[in-house]
This record gives structure tokens, sequence and C-alpha cells, in this order.
């Protein structure tokens, strides 16, 4: 005969639960960080933003007879 395990956990063990706020402006994400207009002089703008890598190994397709 099989025998049969029963888990359970006790409602404390389960954690708080989720606190959910209806915003009037619609969604907010929490944990995001807004540019600062302010800080844009510290950087530099590079146009055009590209990288060329020369490291590809060129490829032959010979034979021999």
């Amino acid at each position: 005969m099989a025998e049969e395990y029963n888990y359970a956990k006790v409602r404390k063990q389960f954690g708080r639960p989720p606190n959910f706020e209806d915003f009037p402006d619609g969604i907010k994400l929490v944990g995001t960080v807004y540019p600062d207009p302010s800080k844009g002089e510290n950087f530099v703008l590079r146009n055009p933003n590209k990288l060329v890598l020369d490291n590809i190994p060129q490829l032959s397709y010979h034979s021999v007879s």
C-alpha cells in the first residue's frame, strides 16, 4: 500500500498579504528613478553611438583534390 503524506501550513506562516492601492493618476511604478535635467551637463552626447568590433575570424572555403 502506498504511503500518503499530508502537508499543511498555519495561516501565520503565509506572511503578510499584499496591500494594493488605487492611484487617481493610474499606475505608479515603485522604485523608478526619474531623470534629473540638472545633471545632464555632466554627460557627453555621443552621436552616432556605435561600436565596431573587428575580431570576427575570417572564414574561407577551400578543397583539396
